[in-house]
């Protein structure tokens, strides 16, 4: 019989497991259910009194995202099927694709970032906007484009 590992001595195969069940896609509060597992409880104060343990959840949790992902291809494997409801499936994959945006948003997140190098031409923006002939003219096409000028052509 299996028992539960209710002691506050803090087990670092122990957690290893925890986190490889969160990674998994599986919530903290389903994990610890399990009966060869810590309370919830066990491990919030693992992570007061063991500080790294904070870091190695949070990788964990970020981890889960590529789970949340995964459960998409299930949703849609069952839909096509005829196993599940296809309103049934679009919320539970507007849910997962809402979780994995959170839990991993580098990757799944909506605002995607061009991280790449910018030529090195500089340039100089003079905008020079009165605020209150804006507001006085609402519903008037107003130009603030803003003049440009070229700084330390490379060329």
């Amino acid at each position: 019989m299996a028992t539960r590992h209710d002691s506050l001595d803090y087990s670092p195969d122990l957690f290893a497991q925890v986190c490889a069940s969160i990674a998994e896609g599986n919530s903290l509060a389903k994990t610890c259910s399990k009966p060869d597992m810590p309370s919830t409880s066990v491990i919030y104060k693992w992570f007061h009194k063991h500080p790294e343990t904070v870091a190695i959840y949070a990788q964990a949790k970020e981890d889960s995202g590529d789970a949340d992902q995964d459960k998409l291809d299930q949703i849609a494997e069952m839909v096509l099927d005829g196993d599940l409801d296809p309103n049934q499936a679009r919320v539970a994959a507007d849910i997962y694709k809402w979780t994995a945006s959170k839990k991993k948003p580098k990757k799944y997140g909506d605002l995607h970032r061009y991280m790449g190098e910018v030529d090195t031409i500089k340039i100089e923006h003079n905008i020079t906007v009165n605020t209150t002939s804006l507001l006085g003219n609402i519903g008037q096409v107003i130009d603030v484009t803003p003049e440009t000028k070229a700084l330390d052509n490379p060329e």
